[in-house]
């Protein structure tokens, strides 16, 4: 058993990430080494020499370098190869090579649909302004279960888990029911936290694509960016889903791929 605050967890997975829609920033301890990335612009969009330039000479006068982008947001019409497709591949291409002049070599992505990290907690309160977070299952499925309400989400998880889930959730106040969902609503790859209508429609457009059809995807889109990243010299590297699950039912490149 856990505990951070008002709330105790029974399982937990450890990680550093950024307040929802505050530019990533974090700094490996005792280098100039730093991580950050852009979250001002929208997904699938161009970052511009000048973004990227500005917030380069922004860190720069803080006394660190941008060494590596966190994550360049692969647009969901790239994974459900929709047929505006093309058009997002192509503006990928181009924050790589904006990215490249700027001077950053290492740039790094994921495929997961509609999330970047899936987290039910965070706390901020550190005197270095990180903010930590928190993965819990049986919080996560409470969410789930009786605040998403996802029609499919009984018949994902066994009689005990829903138990457990219903146990937890009961155990919320309103103001914790409200805290757990805007940590998850606020953990996907769009600029401001989705409601929960949106995430029931980000969900249904991914219904039925299965994971062998993402991978299908992925490897199309690595086709055709792959040979890009090479030529500019920049290091392109694949960050796994965080948490590696089938979370809502959604494909999984990664799950896919051991399965």
């Amino acid at each position: 058993m856990f505990q951070v605050g008002r709330f105790k967890f029974t399982t937990m997975l450890n990680a550093v990430y950024n307040i929802p829609n505050y530019p990533l920033h974090f700094q490996y301890e005792d280098t100039q080494t730093s991580i950050s990335s852009l979250r001002h612009i929208p997904p699938g969009e161009i970052w511009s020499l000048e973004d990227i330039e500005a917030e380069y000479e922004r860190m720069l006068r803080e006394g660190q370098q941008w060494c590596i982008v966190d994550n360049l947001i692969v647009h969901q019409s790239i994974k459900l190869k929709s047929s505006d497709w093309d058009d997002f591949l192509w503006k990928y291409e181009q924050s790589l090579v904006n990215i490249a002049k700027a001077g950053i070599k290492t740039v790094c992505y994921n495929f997961t649909p509609i999330f970047y990290r899936l987290r039910t907690h965070f706390t901020s309160d550190f005197s270095n302004r990180y903010s930590y977070s928190l993965f819990d299952f049986v919080a996560f499925r409470a969410f789930d279960l009786f605040i998403l309400e996802r029609p499919e989400a009984r018949s994902t998880y066994t009689g005990y888990e829903c138990h457990l889930a219903k146990c937890f959730y009961m155990g919320l106040s309103g103001e914790q029911k409200a805290i757990l969902t805007e940590n998850i609503l606020s953990c996907g790859q769009t600029q401001a936290a989705m409601t929960l209508e949106e995430l029931h429609v980000a969900l249904d457009e991914f219904k039925y694509i299965s994971s062998a059809d993402l991978i299908a995807n992925y490897h199309l889109f690595l086709q055709h960016i792959g040979p890009v990243a090479k030529s500019l010299g920049l290091h392109f590297y694949f960050n796994s889903d965080n948490p590696c699950q089938n979370l809502f039912g959604l494909p999984s490149v990664a799950t896919g791929v051991l399965q």
